[in-house]
């Protein structure tokens, strides 16, 4: 059955007129097959991303969902750090927001098939898991998308990330980005966890420890994710694309301000030019640093 992944399009219509909002490319995301990168056919990405192993990818999802609950529980539910000195609040809604990044980049990673390469269902399971728990979102619509923008990244009306050539700027992007992934069902989701957990805990707790998390890390992985390695020549001090990717990495960061801002998104040429990479192990293959293969390097 065929699916219908805008979920809000009537609504987002009477919002923004038609022809000027962000969501063309979201039209034909689910058409396309999945774990096809341009540079390569479905089974040898499907065996690369195989041969990173079986254990890796699911021991880092582990170690960051057991990292995530706790941060969480100890934001919303400790009293030591919920009421405690401004500094050490401070600190819990920067690790929080931290994990909640890791949570939903753990997400991404199984869209790649790379949390658990071999064992597609749990790795859906986990995928499905970490995007429901970061804002309820619909892993199934993320999926198509994902690999709709992996297919024909930064090309406006093909990829449902990119900006439709009015909302360039990183606010209005931003905006129209977010707008075209919300759905109702998911407001009402969220809006039913923000009742449940202010019952439990505090309107004010929930504010501090989980709310403001979630839009520092949205807006986290928007500007590191898809905004700075994606955005148009003009807006990039006239730096082109790379190549046929479209993509851009940092290379001016160091391998740990890379972590911290957004757990590698930064090397985002990699990221596309190799798919089957792991973020965990995107630093390895810095292209400044260890060359780029050489079908990047002859482009």
């Amino acid at each position: 059955a065929r699916t219908h992944p805008v979920g809000m399009a009537s609504i987002l219509d009477a919002l923004i007129p038609r022809g000027e909002g962000h969501l063309p490319g979201r039209k034909t995301i689910g058409t396309g097959a999945l774990f096809t990168p341009p540079q390569m056919t479905r089974a040898a990405y499907l065996r690369a991303a195989r041969a990173n192993g079986r254990a890796g990818g699911l021991a880092v999802a582990i170690t960051v969902l057991a990292g995530w609950a706790l941060s969480l529980y100890a934001s919303l539910f400790s009293r030591a750090v919920a009421d405690g000195p401004l500094a050490l609040r401070l600190m819990a809604v920067a690790s929080t927001t931290w994990f909640h990044t890791a949570l939903f980049i753990t997400g991404h990673e199984a869209m790649h098939g790379l949390v658990s390469p071999g064992y597609p269902r749990i790795n859906h399971a986990i995928g499905w898991f970490c995007t429901r728990a970061f804002a309820h979102l619909d892993y199934k619509t993320l999926l198509h998308a994902h690999w709709a923008h992996h297919r024909c990244p930064a090309q406006a009306g093909k990829d449902p990330d990119f900006h439709n050539g009015t909302h360039r700027g990183v606010i209005p992007w931003f905006a129209t980005f977010m707008l075209g992934y919300m759905r109702v069902s998911q407001l009402a989701w969220m809006g039913a966890s923000c009742a449940l957990l202010a019952a439990l805990t505090s309107p004010v707790r929930v504010l501090v420890g989980w709310v403001l998390p979630l839009l520092a890390s949205s807006v986290q992985l928007f500007f590191f994710g898809t905004y700075l390695p994606h955005r148009d020549p003009d807006l990039a001090s006239g730096k082109p694309y790379a190549d046929r990717h479209r993509a851009r990495s940092e290379y001016g960061w160091s391998s740990q301000f890379h972590l911290l801002s957004c757990l590698n998104f930064g090397l985002h040429h990699e990221h596309h030019t190799m798919p089957y990479i792991p973020w965990w192990r995107l630093h390895t293959v810095r292209f400044d640093k260890v060359g780029a293969p050489p079908e990047v390097a002859s482009q």
